[in-house]
């Protein structure tokens, strides 16, 4: 239905959408210009850029110790924390020596007239409550998921521009700074009998169309989004603040993947938030996830079922499922392959429906007891080229 003159078309697609160069979802490892590089004769790591997964700050820091993290944010500048690919209760168990490793990965890391690598300290953050799992839950990968470093500024520097380090299958994790917090794009999952993989471009269009709409007519999410253009000092009309809040939204598609192997096709709804407060942005999420039933023509679309179900425990992204993990797609990985094994993420700490039956411990038999694609290891499972393979450095290692 055409909207009455003078009114914002909410099916409007010109110039749409807005700020793609600013979602963190689109980007990839190794951005701008790079630091000082490590002097060659380093362990081998998978050096191709992969994809940025965002981690906001209240999931980089689930269950975790809030006196130990408070400890690491008076130092922010010298900390960053390390998530191992696949981190959660099940890989700690199963890689007990993660840090041991990874301090001896570093240490071959020289920069300079360095001949001896920097005093370093790895330790593992530790949970803030020590959870039993019911009948039917899994925990395996409940966080804490990290570990904390503290490393002299050239390697940190390194690290943080790195992004990602792949050098083994026990060796694999990503770097995130304590200094800066990201905030996820992402606001709600549909779902519906029109939503599949052979839905076309149009009929996406039409569907995003169809959610602004219903959106833009919610009295609540009006209120929240003319407020807040106030508290920006906005002199936008309420008509024109709506356009703005949503002119970025767009869909985003992606495959569940149930424990049958059954592929669901859903869209992820992203944009760009209007608060970098994160209780802001978590009430903006909720808004739009709580608005009246979202219609196209006779079709209903669900915002409910998968809402939190499209999450990777292997990266932690929460725009793909663990199956279709891009992260490791790069010919110089080293780490775990995800298609060596595929299991699916918890929903609120339970396993859903026949899911909570699926034995989490026979796919980490399996991941951590795989190769996955790259270069050849050798009998000891040891990756180093050059120099520092075995060095053994000042730093300590706690777990």
């Amino acid at each position: 239905m055409t909207p009455p003159a003078g009114a914002a078309d909410p099916f409007q697609t010109d110039g749409m959408p807005t700020d793609r160069e600013l979602n963190p979802h689109l980007k990839l490892t190794q951005r701008g210009e790079a630091p000082a590089t490590p002097n060659p004769g380093y362990a081998r790591i998978t050096e191709t850029p992969t994809p940025h997964v965002v981690i906001p700050r209240h999931r980089l820091f689930a269950n975790s110790s809030q006196r130990q993290l408070a400890a690491a944010l008076m130092e922010p500048d010298i900390y960053v924390i390390l998530i191992p690919y696949g981190g959660g209760r099940s890989f700690n168990a199963r890689v007990p020596n993660f840090g041991e490793s990874v301090r001896t990965l570093l240490d071959t890391f020289l920069f300079g007239t360095q001949t001896e690598p920097e005093d370093m300290d790895i330790v593992k953050i530790l949970p803030a409550s020590e959870q039993e799992p019911r009948v039917g839950e899994s925990l395996s990968f409940q966080q804490p998921w990290g570990w904390l470093l503290r490393c002299g500024r050239d390697l940190r520097r390194w690290l943080l521009w790195m992004e990602r380090i792949s050098a083994g299958i026990n060796k694999t994790f990503s770097i995130y700074p304590l200094n800066y917090f990201e905030d996820s794009w992402k606001i709600a999952t549909l779902s519906a009998d029109i939503i599949t993989p052979n839905t076309s471009h149009a009929r996406a269009l039409e569907i995003l169309g169809n959610v602004k709409k219903t959106c833009w007519a919610n009295t609540q999410f009006k209120k929240y989004v003319v407020d807040m253009s106030r508290k920006n000092k906005s002199n936008l009309s309420p008509q024109e603040a709506l356009v703005q809040a949503t002119s970025s939204w767009e869909l985003v598609p992606a495959d569940h993947k149930d424990h049958l192997g059954k592929l669901t096709r859903v869209y992820i709804l992203t944009g760009r938030p209007l608060s970098t407060d994160d209780k802001e942005r978590q009430t903006w999420v909720a808004l739009i996830n709580s608005v009246d039933t979202v219609w196209v023509g006779v079709h209903k679309i669900d915002m409910k079922t998968y809402q939190n179900r499209i999450s990777c425990t292997w990266c932690k992204s929460d725009l793909h499922c663990a199956h279709a993990c891009p992260v490791a797609k790069v010919e110089d990985w080293y780490g775990p392959d995800p298609a060596s094994a595929e299991p699916e993420p918890a929903v609120g700490g339970r396993r859903v429906d026949e899911e909570a039956l699926q034995e989490d411990s026979e796919a980490q038999e399996a991941i951590w007891g795989t190769v996955s694609r790259g270069k050849k290891r050798n009998s000891r499972g040891d990756n180093s080229r050059g120099r520092g393979g075995g060095r053994v450095g000042r730093g300590r290692t706690r777990g």
